[in-house]
C-alpha cells in the first residue's frame, strides 16, 4: 500500500470516528433534554401542588363574615 493510500485511508477512517462521535453527543444531547424536561415537569407539579396548599391554607383560615350582621332591620 503506497503512502497516498495509506493516508487516504487513514482520512476515511478519521472521518468515520467523526461522524460516530457526532452521534453520539446528539444522542447524549437529546437524552439530557428529555431527561431535563421530566426534572422541569415535577418542579412544576411540586410548585403547582404547594401553591394550591398554601392557599387552602391562606383561604380556608380567613374568617367569613356572619350571615346576619351584613342585613340591618
Amino acid at each position: 500500500m503506497s503512502l497516498r493510500e495509506e493516508w487516504y485511508a487513514a482520512r476515511v477512517q478519521r472521518q468515520q470516528e467523526v461522524r460516530e462521535r457526532q452521534q453520539q453527543v446528539a444522542a447524549f444531547l437529546q437524552d439530557t433534554r428529555l431527561q431535563q424536561q421530566q426534572v422541569w415537569l415535577e418542579q412544576q407539579q411540586q410548585r403547582t401542588a404547594y401553591v394550591a396548599a398554601l392557599q387552602d391554607y391562606v383561604w380556608g383560615t380567613t374568617p367569613t363574615p356572619e350571615t346576619g350582621s351584613a342585613h340591618s332591620s
